[in-house]
């Protein structure tokens, strides 16, 4: 995701126009050798719907499967930070 979001102030003052293709720089579907952490205790999946819960499970496939490490359960500490930033 990039770029400005009319629901997200904090993305009201993003320093570039036009945002950048960021998919220009994806060349390559060889992930191995890159960690990819997944920060479950910042979100709720019992309450996310689950169509939402089953496509992001299905990234976590996709990245697996070109060779990427998924570090499931990753332990964000300031979870309880973040979440205040986003109320």
């Amino acid at each position: 995701m990039a770029g400005r979001s009319e629901l997200d102030e904090r993305t009201w003052h993003i320093p570039f126009e036009p945002i950048l293709d960021f998919s220009l720089f994806c060349n390559s579907t060889d992930l191995t050798g890159i960690t990819i952490g997944v920060p479950r205790n910042c979100f709720d999946s019992n309450t996310a719907p689950a169509p939402i819960m089953a496509s992001f499970e299905s990234a976590l496939t996709v990245l697996r499967s070109v060779g990427a490490k998924v570090v499931d359960n990753a332990n964000f500490t300031a979870v309880e930070d973040f979440k205040k930033l986003n109320q």
